[in-house]
């Protein structure tokens, strides 16, 4: 192919991104793919053809002509700034962290690459390490919005309200029309507790952007309804009526779902929490736990538990609290976190990435082998080490913290390996309560609740997978706790879950949601509430539109669920049965 001088090569990006802006897709990728084939020397083209593929989705090509244009000018920093970019698009942050670190030390006062590394530290739950390079960000480029928003994040993870509550005014300051600067204040004082000021900012949102689902969202979830004619209602529905992101359609929909169950307007709610679901429901779901799972309980087995005691860490700070979303992991994390010797540390993917760092392979028998070679006190204690940093975070002087990532049940080998001291609640709600309150919620980071008979598919398997680490467990190492038991005898069930993480009583805990504290799940309202009965037996105001769940559940519903439904001409007989081979 003939060469093309630099001036040539420059007129085809301007031509490929005047493309690109116009939405002219393929005739981007044409010169992308013409120019790659290209000798090309000039530095300013290596970049912005790197960031044309960037653009177009081609990280590895973009990774390519950044690390070009790097070792062409190797005392430029930006290359190695975008190289970063590239490398944290790519998903890999190993690479991208050496990047931006050198990019650092070529240009100190270069602030991009202080917002990606703290970006970077935010994604692997080190919030104490994001805020320095944050403010380093700020001090070089105080009218950054990005370095706002992350610091913001991340002061609210380690309980700085005041100065996470600063730099949200200070985002707002510097993006005053952004609906989403208003949504994230007013986030902050929801989970602080000043609801009368996170009311006034969702409204600010909602006026700034009436299709805002993100801000409807939120003002709802701190709205009792009682009137289905509420102006707010009306808003939202007259919103409906015209174009907007299908997340945002999507929002609205599971908004009015619950301002109509506030009304009690049940056939109302559920369709609207149809329609919400049907917009961010995947063609197909791609979920392989049954799989993984598999791997998890052939390596984790009885002789490796018992073990425990002479690999893990002697630290029995961390309380894990799991099992389904909406199962009552909120409240009882709020329970224990209003004792004085404990704290929350709400929803950590840390156990999750430990495992995937020890073995990181899909296949059973070679991720028993990794688990084999990596079987040592030493590496445990590490790893034990590396979480318990992340767990401090939240309080450093508690002697009990709760991680509440509900999904910890996947890792309870791994850590009863790392923590045979810890302490193990299991939190449980009746089935179809728990998977309704999936289906009403938009977890867009969950794909399986847009789906009742996907949701009933994962419920099985999460029961089946608790009852396999009970077999393998050491007899009491899991206390179960039922929701409706809470509900039922408050009193009595804080005291069993404040004895079972062998703490000393204290009638704080009696009033959890009058302690001010982070709680950033979609529980958050309720955590604020005294304990409420409203929430049980949900399910039968909409058993009419549930018969794919209520088959899907049928092993684990009582005599009396069934007679519910034979009460409005839907028969049910148990026969399924799960096993994980």
């Amino acid at each position: 192919m003939n060469e093309l001088t630099s001036q040539a090569i420059n007129k085809k990006l301007n031509d490929a991104f005047n493309h690109l802006n116009n939405g002219n897709t393929s005739q981007s990728e044409a010169v992308l793919a013409q120019l790659l084939d290209m000798p090309i020397n000039d530095v300013g083209n290596l970049i912005r053809l790197g960031t044309l593929a960037l653009n177009l989705g081609h990280t590895v090509h973009a990774i390519n002509m950044y690390s070009k244009a790097a070792d062409a000018s190797p005392k430029n920093a930006i290359p190695l700034d975008l190289l970063g970019y590239a490398f944290i698009e790519n998903n890999s942050p190993d690479q991208a962290t050496l990047a931006l670190q050198k990019a650092i030390e070529i240009n100190p006062k270069l602030p991009d690459p202080y917002i990606r590394l703290g970006g970077l530290a935010i994604s692997r739950n080190d919030f104490s390490g994001a805020i320095p390079l944050l403010r380093k960000a700020i001090e070089l480029k105080p009218s950054e919005p990005a370095a706002y928003a992350n610091i913001t994040q991340a002061l609210r993870v380690v309980r700085e309200y005041d100065e996470a509550m600063k730099y949200a005014r200070k985002l707002i300051e510097l993006e005053p029309n952004n609906s989403e600067n208003h949504v994230s204040l007013g986030r902050i004082l929801v989970e602080t507790g000043d609801i009368d000021a996170a009311r006034k900012e969702f409204e600010k949102a909602l006026k700034l952007d009436k299709t805002d689902g993100f801000a409807l969202n939120n003002l709802v979830a701190i709205t009792k309804f009682t009137d289905c004619n509420d102006k707010i209602i009306q808003s939202a529905e007259k919103a409906l009526q015209t174009s907007m992101p299908s997340r945002h359609r999507s929002y609205i929909h599971f908004s009015l779902g619950k301002a109509f169950d506030d009304c009690q307007e049940w056939n109302k709610a559920y369709e609207h929490y149809r329609q919400g679901n049907m917009i961010e429901k995947p063609a197909i779901i791609h979920d392989a736990h049954y799989l993984r799972f598999k791997k998890i309980t052939r390596t984790y087995n009885r002789k490796i538990m018992a073990d425990a005691e002479e690999t893990g860490s002697d630290s029995g700070i961390p309380v894990f609290v799991v099992g389904m979303p909406r199962s009552g992991t909120t409240l009882i994390e709020q329970i224990i976190a209003s004792h004085p010797q404990a704290a929350g540390a709400g929803e950590l993917t840390v156990i999750d990435r430990i495992d995937k760092a020890i073995c990181p392979t899909e296949s059973i028998k070679q991720y028993q082998k990794k688990f084999a070679e990596n079987y040592s006190r030493d590496i445990f204690l590490e790893y034990a080490e590396d979480y318990l940093a992340v767990l401090r975070q939240s309080d450093s002087d508690a002697t009990r913290i709760v991680d509440k990532m509900p999904d910890n049940f996947f890792h309870l080998g791994l850590i009863h390996t790392l923590f045979p001291r810890a302490h193990i609640i299991h939190a449980i709600r009746h089935p179809l309560d728990t998977c309704l309150s999936c289906y009403f919620q938009p977890f867009t980071f969950l794909p399986w609740t847009y789906d009742l008979e996907w949701i009933a598919n994962r419920y099985k398997f999460y029961r089946k997978a608790m009852d396999h680490w009970k077999q393998v467990f050491p007899e009491g190492k899991i206390t179960d706790v039922h929701y409706e038991d809470i509900i039922a005898d408050s009193q009595q069930q804080t005291r069993r879950i404040i004895d079972s993480i062998d703490l000393p009583w204290d009638d704080a805990c009696l009033s959890y949601y009058k302690r001010k504290r982070e709680i950033n799940t979609a529980s958050v309202w309720q955590a604020r509430q005294p304990i409420y009965t409203r929430s049980r037996n949900r399910w039968i105001n909409y058993a009419p539109h549930i018969e794919t769940l209520a088959r899907g559940l049928i092993d684990y519903l009582s005599e009396e669920d069934i007679q519910e439904f034979e009460r409005i001409g839907l028969k049910l007989k148990k026969k399924w049965h799960l096993g994980f081979g």
